[in-house]
């Protein structure tokens, strides 16, 4: 796997899970991009006074969450935030750019993006133990 996408919730288990990815995959270091989608809350307005300083907090979130990587062999890494669900980040992501891997640690966003991941070439790869050998859901196309 050349390069990979992994969007993440920013918490601690995601940042320790992926670690321990990292660490048990030793093969050459793939290009990893690293997506942390953000929102605002509801009542607060698509204005440049409320989405500088959402996306400066959450760019902060996502560099103590890459610090909490430690000495994993990251090989080339790419960081980025996004106004967006993780549901929306995963699919403009695996559309727009072109990915050899996506690893994936939720089986409800795995069955959502299972559309997007026929379309591409992506191969899922799980983050996981236990979701390893779980099925990848398709979609039941009308008869």
């Amino acid at each position: 796997m050349n390069s990979l996408l992994y969007v993440t919730d920013g918490s601690v288990d995601s940042a320790l899970t992926l670690r321990n990815w990292l660490t048990a995959h030793t093969q050459p270091a793939p290009r990893l991009t690293v997506v942390l989608p953000y929102d605002l809350a509801p009542d607060q307005p698509l204005h440049k006074d409320v989405l500088r300083p959402a996306k400066a907090a959450a760019e902060g979130h996502l560099q103590q969450w890459v610090a909490m990587l430690g000495d994993a062999k990251l090989g080339n890494l790419t960081t980025e935030t996004l106004l967006a669900s993780p549901e929306h980040a995963t699919t403009l992501h695996l559309l727009i750019r072109p990915y050899d891997g996506w690893l994936v640690d939720d089986q409800d966003l795995m069955e959502m993006m299972a559309d997007v991941l026929a379309r591409t070439r992506t191969q899922p790869l799980w983050l996981t133990t236990s979701n390893a050998t779980a099925p990848i859901a398709r979609p039941i196309l009308p008869g």
